[in-house]
């Protein structure tokens, strides 16, 4: 039954096919954080009317509209390769063999073209219905990955987005079975493809430039 609490919140994603155009979610992600939102600017007529004592709010201009914010999660076994592809800009995904285990690399690639709707599900604490917000044209300007001795990976995403609606319906939130997540005693960093000790906290960042 609903909560009407911070536990009934979810997070889905959609790649979009023409950016800025919503997409219902697809893909659901567990999360720790977000703080997605729509901004305006405003522009106020400073001229004067006679016999006017006050200023007319029907006479704001909303010059400016952005979607800024960042989501915070830990690293998922599965379900990731959506958020690297649109990361770091090229992704491949391959399957080893004849098994049901599938290699996914990650490296630069090219960031234009690509795009996200982000829907954060945000539930009203009166009611306990969950309202969809929908953020579209949504890229990921900069992502840290972090990891802590005995604590768990975590991945850090700030994104810069073209707009928000919320008449997309709620998606039905689903998750990948079987997905775990990482820690630091699996970590392993190469230094010229050579295992280094490490201690203390490893960070990795990138961003667009």
């Amino acid at each position: 039954m609903p909560t009407g609490s911070g536990l009934d919140a979810q997070i889905g994603l959609a790649e979009e096919s023409v950016y800025g155009t919503v997409v219902a979610p697809t893909r659901f992600i567990e999360f720790n954080d977000e703080s997605v939102s729509k901004e305006h600017e405003w522009v106020e007529p400073t001229g004067l009317a006679a016999g006017r004592k006050y200023k007319l709010v029907s006479r704001l201009i909303a010059s400016r509209t952005n979607v800024t914010g960042s989501i915070a999660l830990e690293h998922a076994t599965r379900g990731m390769g959506l958020l690297w592809k649109h990361a770091l800009g090229n992704s491949t995904i391959a399957q080893l063999a004849a098994t049901t285990a599938y290699e996914q690399i990650h490296t630069p690639g090219e960031l234009r073209g690509k795009s996200l709707t982000v829907q954060v599900g945000r539930p009203e604490p009166a009611t306990g219905t969950v309202r969809p917000f929908n953020y579209s044209g949504v890229k990921i300007i900069s992502w840290e990955l972090g990891v802590v001795d005995n604590e768990i990976a975590t991945l850090s995403l700030d994104l810069d987005g073209r707009d928000m609606e919320t008449t997309t319906a709620l998606g039905a939130a689903s998750f990948i079975a079987g997905s775990g997540v990482g820690g630091f005693h699996q970590a392993v960093l190469k230094l010229g493809g050579t295992p280094s000790t490490v201690s203390g906290k490893t960070t990795i960042a990138g961003g667009v430039t």
